[in-house]
């Protein structure tokens, strides 16, 4: 594919926001019919051989279906979106591609490893180090979370009659955040464990199983903080990792997999609200027929809630920055190292809370586009997403020139965090800092060199902006 073709069908994509206006079941059929043209067309080769998971494609597909969606305002003031929502969203998907094809331009420079070199080294995983390290991780992390249900956050959230309160438990001072962090932590685990299962050549067999073991332990400990994300997150990731590591997936599959983490979330948000209001004597049902649903599938009305509910706060957001509050300038992009100074610091979702005055419990997600807006305005949304993009395509191409079990799995790491940018900003947390500390530590620890000649036979199709090579 030449990438003189590439901002053509991107922006054809952007423009088929338009059909917005249109009922919803009528522009995700337009939607669904522009993506493929935009795959097939651009990358002139068949749609089974497309790389589903290349930020060519999973950045485009999932914001432009949840663009979409979101702009179909059903809400009791049924306030549509103005034009600073509309440009940062649309133009969000304009400066990811200039990041991409600016990258492009960039690795442009640089000799192409698959055609020159003879040997690679082959960062490999010692199974019985694996063990060990994840053995004492698993240990401390339990013990950190049994510690917090205990003294912090007063009960197992997921088992707790307020659910929708305790599994929001936000820790204060350095020790407890600290102890959180080792708590919380069994979702990266699962990610890890996952990408070391999908690197073998045999999945089920008897020196796999204490893996599987740790890895269905790890996903019930994380389970237990009752939110959905904490199941989410290690399965999406741990489908990109199998992806690569184990085997290829197809478009088919991704709609398969996009329809079925739908449904998951909407089902699992129904529960949760229903027993949240059922606690105050109120049938949710009613509550969404206040908001302007039927009500008649409250599953599906709660998938268009939480994509939708996103959107509609950063509209506020936009209607509040700078008309009433000042710019941040980097506050919140940078929240990780600025929440490690001494006192308070308000997140985002408290900023939200205190100046709207909303009395909520939690924090009102914002897209991704949040954060950089609130410090910066549009131009903090276009610069961050700029970056984010010229980043991301660095990272895919270190992990297809060296397709190590590590570039792998740091390139299904990151891709979770391209999959919740409709719903949150979740790297500007301070979690993506403990998390690359943990991954390289892992890395560095069990990891075993050897050296392996390339040859046709000893190594998988790499795939080139999403064509096999």
């Amino acid at each position: 594919m030449k990438v003189s073709n590439l901002p053509f069908w991107i922006i054809l994509i952007a423009l088929a926001v338009g059909v917005a206006f249109l009922p919803l079941w009528a522009s995700l059929l337009v939607l669904s019919a522009a993506f493929v043209a935009f795959i097939s067309v651009s990358f002139g080769v068949s749609l089974n051989r497309i790389d589903i998971f290349s930020p060519y494609v999973i950045f485009p597909f999932i914001w432009t279906a949840c663009v979409a969606v979101g702009s179909h305002v059903i809400s009791v003031e049924q306030v549509p979106w103005n034009k600073t929502v509309w440009l940062c969203s649309i133009g969000a998907l304009g400066f990811y591609v200039l990041g991409l094809l600016c990258a492009e331009w960039y690795l442009a420079g640089f000799s192409h490893p698959d055609a020159e070199r003879a040997k690679t080294v082959i960062g490999k995983w010692n199974g019985q180090k694996l063990f060990l390290i994840m053995t004492v991780w698993m240990l401390a992390a339990f013990g950190c979370m049994i510690y917090e249900f205990r003294n912090y956050v007063g009960g197992i959230p997921l088992f707790s009659r307020s659910w929708e309160f305790t599994r929001l438990y936000n820790p204060e001072g350095y020790m407890a955040r600290l102890i959180h962090l080792f708590g919380y932590s069994f979702m990266l685990q699962a990610i890890v464990l996952q990408a070391y299962i999908y690197s073998q050549r045999r999945l089920f067999t008897l020196r796999n199983l204490p893996f599987w073991g740790m890895l269905i332990f790890a996903l019930c400990c994380a389970g237990l903080w009752g939110s959905r994300h904490t199941i989410f997150i290690p399965l999406a990731a741990g489908v990109v990792a199998f992806h690569y590591l184990h085997k290829r997936l197809r478009l088919t599959h991704l709609l398969a997999l996009g329809v079925i983490a739908a449904l998951f979330i909407g089902a699992v948000g129904f529960v949760r609200k229903i027993s949240y209001f059922e606690q105050r004597g109120v049938e949710y049902r009613e509550v969404l027929e206040n908001l302007g649903y039927s009500a008649r599938f409250p599953v599906l009305d709660q998938i268009h809630n939480t994509v939708a509910m996103n959107f509609e706060t950063f509209r506020q957001l936009t209607e509040s920055f700078p008309a009433f509050e000042s710019y941040r300038y980097g506050r919140q992009i940078f929240f990780a190292l600025y929440s490690l100074l001494p006192g308070k610091q308000e997140t985002l979702g408290e900023i939200q809370n205190r100046i709207w005055n909303t009395g909520f419990y939690g924090n009102l997600t914002s897209t991704y586009m949040g954060v950089p807006y609130v410090d910066y305005g549009f131009w903090g949304v276009a610069l961050y997403t700029f970056i984010l993009a010229f980043f991301i395509r660095l990272l895919y191409f270190r992990m297809r020139h060296f397709p190590t079990l590590f570039n792998s799995l740091l390139y299904s790491y990151f891709c979770y965090h391209i999959i919740l940018m409709p719903y949150d900003n979740t790297i500007t947390k301070l979690n993506l800092v403990f998390d690359l500390i943990i991954l390289f530590g892992i890395d560095l620890l069990a990891k075993e060199f050897s050296v392996e000649t390339l040859t046709e036979s000893n190594i998988k199709p790499v795939t080139s902006r999403g064509a096999n090579v």
